[in-house]
């Protein structure tokens, strides 16, 4: 907040920040947390929103009977454990 009013000054990382998120795009430092994606930044926020829902009913009704695999972090290991 500070650094938007002009009390201290901007950091490199704080302005690409506010750069990618004017142009709707997903900020490197984001990025480096997050699996591999070429998705704009709504479209990531929404995958994630459904991704947290699915994680949710999960924990809290137990497996699905039907699993949307892209959701998942690493859907192969996944996929391991059910032939296993």
């Amino acid at each position: 907040k500070k650094a938007l009013v002009g009390e201290i000054a901007m950091s490199n990382e704080l302005d690409a920040l506010g750069t990618a998120l004017f142009n709707g795009q997903l900020p490197d430092m984001w990025r480096k947390l997050t699996p591999q994606t070429e998705k704009m930044l709504g479209s990531w926020v929404l995958f994630h929103e459904r991704r947290n829902k699915q994680y949710k009913a999960w924990a809290e009704e137990g497996e699905p009977m039907v699993m949307w695999l892209s959701g998942l972090s690493i859907p192969e290991t996944y996929t391991a454990a059910l032939v296993q």
